[in-house]
């Protein structure tokens, strides 16, 4: 269980890092460190070994399910500003090409 508890600990490492970015509006980082996070949480759910029952494990597990809301939440608040801001764009071209006629 010490080597689950190890990963586990770089999980929730990487995965605040992540939260960092993605408060930085780093979202380049952000995509490239959650590949790194994806093989971390396989590394960890791939061991038979592991006792979701063990308090350690658990409330860890809780606390990156936490962070991750988090970081998905603000991802989807980029989203929502990134679509306002295709849609002015769209909007300024359409008036352009109005104006151009």
């Amino acid at each position: 269980m010490t080597e689950q508890i190890n990963v586990l600990e770089q999980l929730l490492t990487l995965t605040n890092t992540l939260l960092e970015k993605a408060l930085q509006d780093n979202w380049e980082e952000v995509f490239m460190l959650e590949s790194t996070q994806r093989e971390l949480v396989e590394l960890l759910f791939n061991d038979e070994g592991v006792n979701p029952s063990d308090d350690k494990f658990s409330q860890g597990i809780k606390e990156l399910i936490l962070i991750n809301e988090q970081v998905m939440r603000l991802g989807n608040q980029q989203k929502q500003k990134l679509a306002t801001d295709l849609h002015k764009i769209d909007q300024g071209k359409k008036a352009l090409t109005a104006y151009s006629l």
